[in-house]
């Protein structure tokens, strides 16, 4: 295929995207939206993004025109004039398509953040869990592993901090160690809470830890 030709068809892929919310007949994909402001991090937003692709098993070849689907504004327009020349690059070294890493580059280098990490570590900070432990923890997580330098002991008060208060209250009742332990405890009393009203103390005795008597069972 010819430079035009390929051109052309970015431009097409790029339009039906935006216009379908990623194309084709599979999953819809929810990306969360990026505008290029300097109060967004684009390291985060990729790094979230990156999961949601993964989970979806979105093929490489699609990637970064499903993400795309999620610009918005400055960062729409600057996408749309940067894309023709990220596939001419990747055409040179073979491929006929943007790669992600390509295209995590290209972003990362229009829009830095000369703050980053005190940025990464307020967020960090002001995570709350508003729904499933799981999907709290996931958050966390990717936060976490941008976050230099975090230590383990920082890592788990900020997690445990933004639990739901009755998940916090038992977390902290647990005095777990470790981050790890601390997600570890959060989210079996998560998943045990919805299985009974006393499957939650039934489960805790069941892993070897110990239920905290008197506690209401609502969250």
């Amino acid at each position: 295929m010819d430079p035009e030709a390929l051109i052309q068809a970015l431009t097409q892929a790029i339009a039906q995207l935006s216009a379908g919310g990623g194309g084709g007949s599979g999953p819809s994909i929810s990306i969360p939206p990026f505008w290029g402001k300097q109060s967004e991090v684009a390291r985060y937003w990729l790094a979230k993004v990156e999961l949601i692709l993964l989970a979806k098993n979105v093929a490489d070849p699609r990637k970064v025109f499903t993400a795309a689907t999620a610009f918005h504004g400055p960062a729409e327009g600057w996408f749309n004039s940067a894309a023709p020349e990220l596939l001419q690059q990747e055409r040179t070294a073979g491929f006929d398509f943007i790669r992600w890493n390509t295209f995590k580059s290209a972003v990362l280098g229009q829009y830095p953040i000369p703050n980053e990490q005190t940025i990464l570590r307020e967020a960090i900070g002001q995570l709350k869990q508003w729904s499933s432990v799981q999907d709290y923890q996931q958050e966390f997580q990717v936060l976490r592993s941008l976050c230099e330098n975090y230590s383990d002991l920082d890592a788990k008060v900020a997690f445990i901090s933004g639990l739901k208060a009755q998940t916090r209250d038992e977390v902290n009742y647990q005095a777990p160690a470790t981050l790890a332990d601390a997600m570890r405890v959060a989210l079996n009393y998560d998943r045990a809470f919805y299985n009974g009203p006393r499957a939650g103390e039934q489960f805790l005795r069941a892993v070897g830890l110990k239920p905290q008597s008197g506690r209401g069972r609502g969250q």
